[in-house]
């Protein structure tokens, strides 16, 4: 089990929707789940072998579209001030491993008028 990359984007304008994906290779392990953290907080999880699959946990700030979020990707929609935090991604292994490797990054979210700001640096 390898963790490749995790894609959180470092900046999200408020208001628009964000994709968290989180790339990993099983190599010979069988997926047992991934789990998605903010802040140490679990709120997505997907367990192929549940029925369903994918569980939401509510936090705020996480307007998860749970039609198009499954494996290593959360669709976020309507990003707002409390989405902002530290994203983890861990993935787990079924027997006989149980390896897990986990990954995290730093989202932030921007309102409008930061959003004319970093444009206007990036010029």
């Amino acid at each position: 089990l390898h963790m490749m990359a995790l894609e959180v984007p470092q900046f999200v304008i408020s208001g628009e929707e964000t994709t968290l994906t989180c790339v990993f290779d099983l190599e010979q392990d069988t997926l047992y789940s991934i789990k998605w953290y903010r802040d140490d907080l679990e709120f997505f999880r997907y367990v192929p072998s549940d029925k369903p699959p994918n569980q939401f946990f509510p936090l705020q700030g996480l307007n998860i579209d749970l039609g198009r979020s499954s494996n290593g990707t959360v669709y976020i929609q309507d990003v707002d001030v409390s989405t902002a935090g530290n994203y983890k991604c861990e993935i787990s292994a079924d027997a006989p491993s149980f390896q897990t490797v986990s990954a995290e990054k730093m989202l932030t979210v921007i309102g409008k008028k930061g959003r004319q700001q970093l444009l206007r640096k990036s010029l």
